[in-house]
């Protein structure tokens, strides 16, 4: 797309992460869950998405019934899992989106629903 000022400005937006994935264990002290995911490697628009380009993730995760989603920023672009602390009993929604480094979010992975005894 050219503009007036002589430049083309190309805009496109990550893929979302293609795969996200839950796991609950459960003690007589604390009920935990662990969210991995896997990096995307193509943008939406089909080009390649090099790992030196994914500067993050956004965790989304909210109660079953909550109208809105809290937000885990995870900051190393290496980390592809994370472990929510003092979660009570319940049913939770949780979706990843990818952050590039031109700040660009990638829309939200499927939503994953796990359950917290």
């Amino acid at each position: 797309m050219a503009s007036m000022f002589g430049f083309r400005l190309r805009l496109y937006a990550l893929i979302p992460v293609f795969l996200i994935s839950g796991c609950v264990s459960s003690s007589d002290e604390d009920n935990t869950v662990t969210l991995g995911w896997e990096a995307p490697l193509t943008r939406i628009d089909g080009s390649k998405l090099y790992p030196g380009e994914i500067e993050g993730y956004r965790v989304y995760y909210r109660q079953s019934g909550d109208p809105d989603f809290d937000v885990q920023v995870i900051e190393q672009a290496g980390t592809t899992q994370w472990q929510p602390s003092q979660l009570p009993s319940g049913e939770y929604q949780f979706a990843v989106s990818t952050l590039d480094t031109s700040g660009l979010e990638s829309p939200r992975s499927e939503t994953l629903r796990v359950t917290i005894p």
